[in-house]
């Protein structure tokens, strides 16, 4: 761990520690999902420093792009596609 992760780690224990509660550095490092939870509770706080503080660490630890991504809802997808099916010709086409 270099010392910039290292002050973004504690700066976020440090001052999430009124929205989180007691927060673990070892699991923070070492805990992918113990880290994601941690940084939901901040995000849902909307201190802008400290979501600022967060998404850096994230980075740093690889959590940032390693977030789910929503998925696409197959209902929806098949209805869009049979009407865009539906007006292939016409007057206009």
């Amino acid at each position: 761990m270099n010392e910039e992760v290292f002050k973004l780690l504690t700066s976020v224990i440090v001052k999430g520690r009124k929205v989180t509660g007691p927060v673990s550095s070892d699991r923070m490092l070492n805990d992918p999902a113990y880290a994601r939870t941690i940084f939901e509770k901040i995000e849902q706080e909307g201190d802008e420093e400290l979501v600022l503080l967060s998404l850096r660490l994230r980075d740093h630890l690889g959590l940032l792009a390693a977030t789910p991504a929503v998925e696409a809802d197959p209902v929806k997808d098949a209805a869009a596609a049979k009407e865009a099916d539906k007006y292939k010709f016409g007057a206009r086409s």
